[in-house]
């Protein structure tokens, strides 16, 4: 009897087995783009916190690595009045695209929610969103790395080149020549490294308000930092960040209080990324600020 059942049972899940290995993918599982329709739609019924959640699975989870998705999920937190996270998350759409139309709309956006902030949330808070407030950023900050660092090898290289034709007196060099081109060396080198060093800062995105300490040892206090403000980040002692505020003051944040665009995007894309490519469409026309 008992080996009649396990008969039994067997045929049954060899039935069952077939059953489902025959089934649309579909119907077993939801492809992206359904995934991503499904979060459109709780954002159009108001369910903005289903929206956000659903636009961040497709982005961590699948990898989905299309900056509509970010905004999207921006719109949502905004909505929601989660006002840092949804700047964090256009900090990341224009880091992921920067040289996109997806990266303009995130700037856009990003102008509307600081405008909304500094209008709506009162005097207690005033807000500042600026560039880091050090003499690299406001030398600098014009530069673009790449151009700065090429038009430096190429000023050295030739600067060099010319002062060997001039020592070995192939032809006549003049000396202003040389002044020009190791003064055009020295200069392009300078804003090589400025270009450099604003380039490898980190922006820092407050997600919740967080006590602000001037050492990291600290028991009191010095000041809240409020959520949605844009801070430097210039590294990290334990459970604190070490960060530079607008105004220029430095001092410590709590780790879970700050959100760091560069370093979420990058541990995001060590696996190999894709897309749901060009026929997303995008809810942030929905956005009201």
């Amino acid at each position: 009897m008992r080996a009649h059942c396990n008969r039994l049972c067997l045929v049954l899940a060899k039935v069952l087995s077939v059953f489902f290995l025959a089934l649309p993918t579909p119907l077993m599982s939801q492809t992206l783009e359904e995934r991503f329709e499904q979060a459109v739609k709780a954002f159009d019924e108001g369910r903005f916190g289903d929206a956000s959640k659903g636009f961040i699975e497709l982005f961590e989870k699948f990898k989905v690595t299309n900056a509509t998705v970010l905004i999207n999920a921006s719109a949502s937190e905004f909505m929601a009045q989660r006002y840092g996270k949804a700047l964090f998350y256009l900090h990341l759409a224009i880091m992921l695209e920067p040289r996109s139309q997806s990266a303009e709309v995130a700037k856009v956006q990003m102008e509307r929610i600081r405008a909304v902030l500094n209008r709506d949330v009162g005097p207690k808070v005033g807000y500042v969103f600026s560039r880091y407030h050090d003499a690299f950023t406001a030398l600098f900050s014009w530069a673009d790395e790449g151009i700065a660092t090429n038009a430096f090898a190429i000023s050295f290289l030739c600067s060099f080149v010319f002062l060997g034709l001039f020592r070995a007196r192939i032809f006549r060099v003049p000396k202003a020549v040389l002044v020009v081109l190791f003064s055009g060396t020295l200069g392009t080198g300078i804003v090589a490294y400025g270009a450099h060093r604003v380039s490898s800062y980190k922006i820092g995105i407050v997600i919740k308000d967080a006590h602000f300490f001037e050492r990291v040892d600290a028991i009191e206090p010095k000041m809240v930092v409020y959520e949605a403000s844009e801070i430097r980040v210039l590294g990290r002692i334990g459970d604190f960040l070490h960060v530079r505020l607008p105004s220029g003051e430095e001092g410590f944040l709590s780790v879970q209080s700050v959100a760091v665009p560069k370093d979420y995007i990058t541990e995001i894309l060590k696996t190999t990324p894709f897309s749901l490519g060009q026929e997303s469409s995008s809810i942030v026309g929905t956005q009201s600020c």
